[in-house]
């Protein structure tokens, strides 16, 4: 019997994780830094209006390069569910296997009838990207996958793993 370690369709998008945290304060402090360039316009404090475009400007950028970032995870994810009927199916047992590394420079891999697979929770391929369950070579599994020309590797759909 096969369990289910990981199903995109059963993954729901969480609006509030912590890579929007940092879209939500950097647009807290645009809008305060906003409200106190308006006041300084009025009290005709010029270098501070300037000052305040500036960082307005700034903080601006860098709301737009975190928010697009985590659009793109959550269109990610949609476009591959939407794909999981393309999807390949095998089965068989993990070789060559590599574990994650400690301090993730190295991406976990391994290869099931030769169809190579990897995963890092750093890659935001909107598929698989950890697992805390322990793989090791040897363990039968059932894979859905997608070959995705973007990260140039097969993307894991579904993971399941057989559990005696």
């Amino acid at each position: 019997m096969y369990q289910v370690l990981y199903d995109i369709n059963k993954q729901e998008y969480q609006y509030l994780n912590s890579d929007i945290i940092v879209p939500i304060i950097l647009l807290t402090i645009i809008i305060g830094t906003l409200l106190i360039t308006i006041d300084n316009y009025k009290s005709k404090k010029k270098r501070s209006v300037y000052r305040g475009i500036i960082l307005i400007i700034f903080l601006g950028y860098l709301f737009k390069n975190f928010s697009m970032l985590n659009l793109y995870e959550y269109q990610r994810l949609n476009t591959l569910k939407l794909e999981v009927n393309k999807s390949h199916e095998i089965v068989g047992s993990i070789k060559n296997f590599i574990p994650l590394s400690p301090n993730h420079k190295q991406l976990c891999s391994f290869d099931v009838n030769g169809v190579k697979f990897q995963f890092s929770p750093g890659l935001r391929t909107g598929a698989l990207t950890f697992t805390s369950y322990p793989l090791k070579n040897g363990q039968n599994v059932r894979i859905k996958y997608i070959y995705d020309d973007n990260w140039k590797m097969n993307l894991i759909l579904k993971f399941e793993i057989f559990d005696k």
